[in-house]
C-alpha cells in the first residue's frame, strides 16, 4: 500500500520509469508519479515497444489507484513504438479501479515513432472502472517537430478490454 508518496524524477532504460508492477496487487492512494523518463537506445528496446514511463502494470495485477496524479512523464525512444507513457496496463483479468486520477502532460520525446495511448494504454484488461478525474494534454510536445502525433489514442487507447469510464474529463 502506497499512500501520500511522491515518485518523481526517475529514469529507466526499458519499461516502468516511475513504478514497474508485475503480478502484484498494489493500492496506491493520494500519490504523485511525476517527471519520470524512459530513455532507450536502439539496442536496449524490447521487441514489442517501450511502455509506461509513469506506471507499468501487467500479468494479473489487481490495481487500485485513488487520488493519484501521473504527469509530465516522458518516453524517449529513437525507433520503436511507444505505449502508455502515463499508464501502461496489460493482462489484468480480475479487475482494477482508478478513482479521481489525473493523467496530464505525459509526452513522447521521440523522433519518428508511433505513439499509442499516450495518456493511458490498456490491453486485455477486464472488469475495470475509471471514475472521476481527467486525462488531458498527453502527446507530443509542441516544440518536437520530428515527433509523430499519437497515431491511436493520445488520451486513452483500449484494446481487447472491458471497462466503464465515467465522470472523466
Amino acid at each position: 500500500h502506497l499512500k501520500n508518496v511522491k515518485i518523481n524524477n526517475n529514469t529507466a532504460w526499458d519499461n516502468g520509469g516511475g513504478i514497474y508492477n508485475d503480478s502484484s496487487s498494489p493500492i496506491i492512494e493520494d500519490c504523485q508519479i511525476n517527471n519520470n523518463e524512459i530513455v532507450s537506445a536502439i539496442e536496449d528496446i524490447e521487441v514489442d515497444g517501450t511502455k509506461g514511463a509513469g506506471l507499468f502494470i501487467r500479468n494479473g495485477s489487481v490495481v487500485s489507484l485513488d487520488g493519484v496524479t501521473i504527469s509530465n512523464n516522458k518516453i524517449i525512444s529513437p525507433s520503436d513504438d511507444v505505449y502508455g507513457v502515463g499508464i501502461y496496463i496489460e493482462d489484468v483479468p480480475s479487475g482494477y479501479s482508478f478513482s479521481n486520477i489525473e493523467v496530464i502532460d505525459n509526452q513522447v520525446g521521440s523522433t519518428l515513432v508511433d505513439a499509442i495511448g499516450v495518456g493511458i494504454y490498456m490491453k486485455s484488461c477486464f472488469n475495470g472502472v475509471i471514475h472521476g478525474g481527467k486525462v488531458e494534454n498527453n502527446g507530443c510536445p509542441e516544440n518536437e517537430s520530428d515527433c509523430l502525433l499519437p497515431t491511436k489514442g493520445g488520451g486513452v487507447f483500449i484494446e481487447n478490454s472491458s471497462i466503464t469510464i465515467d465522470s472523466v474529463t
